[in-house]
């Protein structure tokens, strides 16, 4: 039954009232699945990789459901792997992106979807950002209808103003939670350097690196020290021309060898890029109290293990190379060590199919093995860590303001 004018209007208030309090979300989203019909509705976030999810907050699903979404079918979901070749602001529905005999054969619906009676699924589009997507989805037990992706199509700019208004508030009062969150989020090491080479702060993988203490360490005195002469000169030098000013391009790669033995040809490799003033004032608190706070940063260190794989971006590539929502899927199979049996089985299409799909992603990529493939994805992947739990860190999580309830992003 449509909803009426006012039935409308009070949806609306109620979603724009959450974007002051996060704990109005559920039974707005109650009623929200209400209006349109459904069985179960869900807010959440997929990583840049699109292999994990965090769901923000569910109605109509069981924790136990929304774990299992979360750490295993959020990448295997075609509505969720749509979500990157839909703009912001759009709704996507499952009917328009498989077809429904095909759907029934995959392990998405067997495993998940079938025990739920679930048959339709339609997404609309919240955010993007280099974090993830943004999506609010909506299970149906029959074929959505038109009346209700119409109405999900409506309220959609409420919900994106909301979610919105949730994370502007958020990053207000708690700008250097957000800026801890944003630097522990890669797999590269950062380490913020001032003029004489004094280490003024670190994310959580520069943590680990020092605490090793075997390419870089800290020395007592704060300073960064390499396990090798020349190639402390070399940091020295670049250090030099930061603190100038005279050239603010990145310098070269610098080189870290390991000091240990048994590994001659191990280390890690270093970027330096020159800060300017205004990224950080000098008593940002950031950087910490006491001495700390009077050093200025003059260049960020992203240290990075060559030998260690990235995730894989998914607007990204999509982007890079031009690939289509089939091509997508089966790179994105290629990359968690599927074969193309289980790739086809997974999203219950042919093995030809899957080959046919293989065979372009050769051709954009300019690439003949499934190595070379490989190799070319994690060369263009940015340094993003494997997702970790969400942890309530005093502000709202990535998931647009919203607090996590129920279901993680996994390791």
């Amino acid at each position: 039954m449509p909803l009426t004018q006012g039935a409308f209007s009070d949806l609306v208030g109620r979603i724009y009232d959450c974007g002051q309090d996060p704990d109005l979300w559920p039974d707005t989203l109650a009623r929200l699945v209400e209006a349109l019909g459904a069985l179960a509705g869900w807010i959440g976030m997929q990583d840049p990789a699109g292999r994990n999810g965090c769901i923000a907050v569910g109605v109509g699903l069981s924790p136990e459901q929304q774990s299992l979404y979360a750490e295993r079918f959020v990448g295997l979901c075609p509505v969720s792997l749509a979500t990157w070749f839909t703009q912001v602001g759009s709704v996507v529905a499952l009917s328009e992106l498989v077809d429904r005999d095909a759907f029934r054969d995959t392990v998405f619906y067997k495993e998940w979807c079938r025990p739920q009676r679930i048959e339709d699924l339609i997404a609309g589009i919240l955010t993007k950002s280099p974090a993830g997507c943004g999506s609010l989805s909506v299970s149906f037990d029959r074929p959505a209808s038109t009346e209700a992706r119409e109405l999900m199509m409506l309220l959609l700019p409420h919900l994106r103003r909301a979610v919105e208004t949730g994370r502007l508030l958020a990053e207000r009062s708690g700008e250097t939670e957000c800026l801890t969150a944003a630097m522990d989020a890669l797999s590269a090491g950062v380490i913020l350097l001032d003029g004489a080479g004094r280490v003024l702060r670190t994310n959580a993988a520069a943590d680990a690196i020092l605490r090793e203490g075997d390419a870089l360490r800290r020395m007592p005195a704060g300073t960064l020290a390499t396990a090798e002469p020349r190639s402390q000169g070399a940091l020295e030098a670049a250090l030099a021309v930061c603190r100038s000013g005279d050239d603010a391009r990145p310098r070269p790669a610098l080189p870290f060898p390991s000091r240990r033995k048994a590994v001659p040809r191990g280390g890690l490799v270093g970027q330096l890029v020159p800060l300017r003033s205004a990224i950080l004032a000098p008593r940002d608190p950031v950087c910490g109290a006491g001495p700390d706070a009077e050093r200025k940063p003059v260049a960020a260190l992203f240290v990075q293990d060559p030998e260690r794989p990235c995730a894989v971006p998914s607007e990204a590539l999509v982007r890079l190379y031009g690939l289509t929502p089939g091509e997508w899927r089966v790179l994105h199979g290629l990359v968690q060590d599927l074969t193309l049996s289980e790739i086809a089985e997974i999203y219950g299409i042919g093995v030809a199919t899957v080959r046919t799909h293989l065979a372009r992603l050769f051709d954009k990529t300019g690439t003949r093995r499934q190595a070379e493939l490989l190799r070319a994805v994690m060369a263009a992947a940015p340094a993003l860590r494997a997702p970790e739990p969400c942890q309530d860190r005093g502000v709202a999580p990535a998931s647009a303001g919203l607090r996590a309830r129920g279901a993680t992003m996994p390791a």
